[in-house]
């Protein structure tokens, strides 16, 4: 576990991890879980596609910071459809 202080862009990380989690409870393959239309993910989060995008750039910083490895498993992304996903399989969503 690698501990992060609050940021605003951890809350990209929640919705990708809680779609994640959501798929595999609903028992799809391991390949097709948390894949999230990057559009979609903006209208959650109520922000600009663009505003996405860096939260993507700074969850990465946060995480290079912080010691993180294999930075480009953390989000993955599908351009041909523009869609994203939290890159890890396992997950543990804690509240606080």
């Amino acid at each position: 576990m690698i501990p992060l202080t609050t940021r605003a862009h951890h809350e990209l990380l929640l919705v990708l991890a809680r779609a994640r989690v959501r798929d595999g409870v609903e028992g799809l393959p391991p390949a097709e879980r948390g894949w999230v239309y990057a559009d979609d993910v903006a209208r959650m989060l109520k922000m600009d596609p663009l505003q996405v995008n860096l939260n993507v750039f700074r969850a990465r910083q946060q995480l290079v910071n912080a010691g993180a490895v294999g930075l480009g498993a953390w989000i993955e992304r599908r351009t041909t459809t523009r869609q994203m996903r939290l890159g890890v399989e396992r997950i543990e969503i804690r509240t606080a």
